[in-house]
């Protein structure tokens, strides 16, 4: 098979209706997800070709019925009502779909399913029924009841609706239904029975994401009927039901005490022993955690084959292999079973098969879970095994236990006790004396130090004074940690240190000591996570931390400030977070990502160097009056969270192989080496290189211009096609005035503007297409090459004019080198050109941020605030109102508003947005001004807190 390649511009929804084409078994979800974005205003031509396409084989009306029922607009309920008259055959799934549509209505379908309830044709009354069970509404009820007296041969149907709608009062009623049914359905209404008295369901597809309620049932080639369509088939097939001798009816007693049949397990062929599905498909509890292994060996083999990570698109591809490998087996010539070929050939296609079949039940599995994208489906089922693991155990040692570094056996720890004589020799293991090492510098007599004075301020390490915002506790905190690194690099024997050196950094520090590497720990955040972790996570030789072998050894010398602050440092450790809120000079609010739940930080520097939805690994710790950071920072990527999260997740499942029950703070303290390795991994990722939408490598650039003739100057410049004013301001001196240099999308170089503005087309179309202060809803992940490209217009730069001065600002050399051409075509002789400027984005990234100690960026030449701000609330307008119905590449080729109708397209939607959030705040922080983003969440119907 050939790759699928999707994208393209958005469609309208007459294309979208052709797309949906002939009936078939594999599911159009993707072109009926675009004509759900559009909301309301499909439902007219919904309902027109509704109309169309009666009677016209080549058109599948059960699509419309789908889409009309997910709409629930209460215009479609007379003709899905008439879709329940139609004559129904067992392979029919119109009257299924256009039932279930009606209940998803809800009432206003009622007074139309009443009068269906009429009907002289037995299967349209049964649609009916089914319908008004899912309807919560007297008038829905009071039909059922009447129902199930009258009509007891439909009493499995109506039962449930009865006992949905009506609870444990309805309990009478289907008792007498249980003695006047037809024997074969005594079981349905006793699940009616059980359900009105436990709660339930009347219409479990109703639930179901609809993307995966209509799809092919593979085994049987045929799309899933649901619970109503069954129902169809066993009332048109009653006559052939054998008839058996009847029992006596039990009683309510008895109905609750049974075990219902979908309940009871499914015992295994080969060993007799219970089955699970903890991952969607049926297996030996000895085999779950190989059958979870295996579902994501599949997942990334999947993946990688079709380079492809959108979970609903791979099952669509699933589906079809299923299908193709059916028709080969049906179009093979009769085969010998007893020769060798043949029955090899027959066993490859049922092993094809069967593959097929576990990839299909794994992504529906996914999907249900609200899972929209492979790695986080890999990162549930990594999860789903550890969980497994502890409940049947790893048998078959598929899961590799997490041994110590360089495979050291931890040794039985030293007999250290608080009373050591100064001249006795080190429980550390040192050789040396005590006073000569872990008690250097202790005063000779027992008995607790003296505590040591603390300073107004500490030294920012390029001699500027800091102001220090640290409490009293913080401070002790600090003096403890201090005296821990002492004890690491005095008291820890070479050989040990390079153990844990090996352990955090990898192979490159095997044979060095900490006194040796400490000046060269790259990056910067580095030597504090990595004595964070070596003192209060990493178990040495002894099996313990060196904050535990310090409290057991010095802890007599602590008082009971000093005591409570270590202990509580040694039960911290590094985790995951995002930032969902910034109090300036207050705190912050953290989500972590990987165990769940929000913090509350109390931190007044945080608030100046962070921003909302930044992606961080801390450690966080109670002390002077609330949680606050310990030590270093990592920041992280944010588009990396996904990736980072399944790491994370690899190894804690691994993890609690080898510490079976064993929680994710626990997983947390033994592999706080993981945040370095993920840390620096990103920051030695090589820089994307970023380019225009014509392919040039982006640069910043500015050609500036002396004006040696300004009167009219502003006018000339309006007169070209291409300039286009961003204000209506004459000029002048202290007032700017700007433009912007623009051409059509698709055109690689200079345009015949007379031609194109005959053509009438609006010319206001355009949007930045540079990238702004923060990263835009489309940037691409991880890539080597970024495409910036915009919508209707290219903007190629801009020109101010202010005074005496002329500048041009362009995105690519070859740009500047177009802009210049163009002023000397048009402005030959008005101005005079002084300097070119090219930078490098990176490098003037980098420039701005040595900047450092809260120095602001000085504003653009002759903007005042608010005229930058006008600005860039039209310019960031004109590109995120478009954004919402385009394609875009990190949704798998879907637009926002179509990505939205999915629990993983939501998710992935409003991580887009918080990205954009993230670079508007950076823009808030040194413009003072930024884009709001609020109408956009309410427009997709998102919650920053929750999605």
């Amino acid at each position: 098979m050939k790759k699928r390649s999707r994208g393209g511009s958005a469609k309208s929804i007459g294309v979208l209706l052709r797309e949906l084409g002939p009936p078939s078994l594999i599911f159009p979800a993707r072109a009926m997800e675009r004509i759900l974005s559009m909301g309301e205003a499909a439902v007219p031509e919904l309902l027109s070709a509704l109309e169309e396409w009666e009677g016209d084989e080549e058109r599948d009306r059960s699509l419309l019925a789908i889409l009309l029922g997910e709409i629930r607009h209460p215009d479609a309920v007379a003709p899905l009502a008439q879709l329940l008259r139609e004559p129904w055959e067992m392979r029919q799934t119109v009257p299924v779909a256009a039932a279930e549509a009606l209940a998803k209505i809800g009432p206003p379908a009622v007074p139309a399913l009443l009068d269906l309830a009429e009907d002289p044709n037995p299967l349209t009354r049964l649609f009916a029924y089914g319908a008004l069970g899912a309807i919560s509404a007297p008038e829905a009820y009071q039909a059922l009841l009447r129902a199930l007296e009258a009509e007891p041969e439909m009493a499995f149907v109506v039962s449930a609706g009865v006992a949905c709608l009506g609870g444990e009062a309805s309990t009478p009623a289907l008792l007498r239904a249980l003695e006047r049914c037809p024997v074969w359905q005594r079981s349905s209404v006793e699940e009616a029975v059980r359900m009105a008295h436990q709660g339930g369901e009347a219409l479990p597809p109703l639930s179901r994401d609809w993307r995966l309620r209509y799809r092919l049932l593979p085994r049987f080639g045929v799309p899933d009927p649901g619970t109503l369509g069954i129902a169809a088939i066993a009332f048109e097939g009653r006559h052939q039901i054998p008839d058996v001798t009847p029992e006596p009816v039990r009683t309510l007693k008895e109905i609750l005490a049974a075990t219902p049949v979908r309940d009871e397990p499914k015992i295994c062929r080969e060993c007799g022993t219970p089955m699970v599905e903890e991952t969607g498909i049926p297996v030996c509890r000895d085999q779950a955690v190989a059958m979870a292994l295996m579902q994501e060996g599949l997942l990334e083999s999947m993946a990688a084959s079709w380079g492809e990570s959108d979970l609903l698109t791979l099952l669509g591809i699933a589906e079809e292999d299923y299908l193709f490998l059916v028709e080969e087996e049906e179009d093979l010539d009769p085969l010998d079973p007893d020769d060798p070929d043949d029955l090899e050939e027959i066993e490859a296609l049922e092993m094809g098969k069967e593959e097929a079949l576990i990839v299909i039940r794994t992504y529906s599995w996914l999907l249900e879970q609200g899972v929209e994208t492979v790695p986080e489906g890999r990162a549930r089922l990594l999860a789903q095994a550890g969980t497994l693991v502890d409940r049947f155990g790893d048998p078959e040692g598929l899961l590799a236990p997490v041994s110590p570094a360089l495979g050291v056996t931890p040794s039985p720890a030293p007999g250290l006790t608080p009373q050591v004589g100064r001249n006795d020799p080190c429980p550390c293991g040192s050789g040396r004396k005590y006073k000569k090492c872990c008690g250097k510098g202790e005063p000779a007599g027992l008995g607790p130090k003296e505590p040591i004075q603390r300073g107004p301020s500490r030294d920012s390490g390029n001699g500027k004074k800091k102001e220090d915002v640290r409490g009293p506790e913080a401070r002790l905190h600090e003096e403890l940690y201090a005296e821990l690194y002492r004890l690491a690099r005095n008291a820890v024997t070479r050989r040990e240190q390079e153990e844990a050196l090996v352990r955090y950094f990898g192979p490159d520090f095997r044979g060095k000591g900490i006194q040796d590497v400490h000046p060269t720990m790259e990056p910067a955040w580095a030597p504090t996570t990595f004595f964070e972790w070596l003192v209060f996570d990493y178990p040495g030789r002894s099996g313990r931390t060196l904050s535990e072998e310090y409290l057991e050894r010095k802890g007599w010398t602590l008082d009971a400030r000093s005591r409570a602050l270590l202990e509580g440092a040694m039960g911290t450790c590094m985790s995951l977070y995002r930032v969902e809120e910034v109090r300036p000079e207050e705190g912050l609010t953290l989500r972590d990502l990987f165990r769940g739940g929000t913090v509350e930080v109390l931190e007044r520097l945080g608030t100046r160097e962070l921003v909302r939805w930044d992606i961080l690994a801390a450690r966080i710790q109670e002390m002077d009056g609330g949680p606050r950071f310990t030590g270093g920072l990592i920041h992280l990527e944010a588009q990396a969270k996904d990736n980072l999260l399944l790491v994370l997740e690899n190894g804690y499942v691994r993890y609690r192989v080898a510490h079976p029950g064993a929680d994710r703070a626990e997983f947390l303290k033994e592999r706080g080496d993981l945040f370095y390795q993920m840390g620096r991994a990103l920051a030695d990722r090589p820089r994307p290189s970023l380019v225009t939408s014509e392919g040039d490598p982006l640069m910043f650039c500015r050609a500036h211009y002396r004006v040696e003739e300004a009167e009219g100057l502003v006018g000339r410049m309006g007169t070209v096609p291409s300039l286009e004013p961003m204000d209506d301001r004459e000029g002048g001196e202290g007032s700017p005035v700007m433009f912007r240099w623009v051409e059509p999308l698709g055109t690689g170089g200079p345009v015949d503007w007379g031609e194109l503005l005959g053509t009438g087309e609006d010319s206001d179309l355009g949007e930045p297409s540079e990238p702004q202060d923060g990263e835009g809803p489309e940037s691409a992940e991880d890539t080597q090459g970024i495409r910036i490209e915009g919508d209707g217009l290219r903007s190629l730069g801009t020109m101010t004019l202010e005074g005496d001065r002329l500048v041009l600002e362009c995105s690519s050399e070859e740009r500047l080198a177009r802009g210049k051409a163009l002023l000397e075509e048009h402005l030959a002789g008005a101005v005079t050109h002084l300097e070119d400027v090219v930078k490098d984005p990176w490098d003037a990234l980098e420039e701005e941020s040595a900047q450092g100690d809260g120095e602001k960026a000085p504003p653009s030449p002759g903007f005042s605030p608010e005229v930058e701000k006008q600005l860039h609330q039209e310019l960031m307008d004109r590109h995120y109102r478009p954004w919402m119905g385009k394609p875009v590449p990190a949704l798998g080729g879907k637009t926002p508003r179509e990505a939205v109708a999915t629990p993983g397209g939501r998710s992935r939607v409003a991580d887009l947005i918080r990205q954009a959030e993230r670079g508007e705040a950076l823009r808030q922080r040194e413009k003072r001004y930024a884009y709001d983003f609020t109408w956009l969440w309410k427009e997709l119907g998102l919650d920053p807190a929750k999605d």
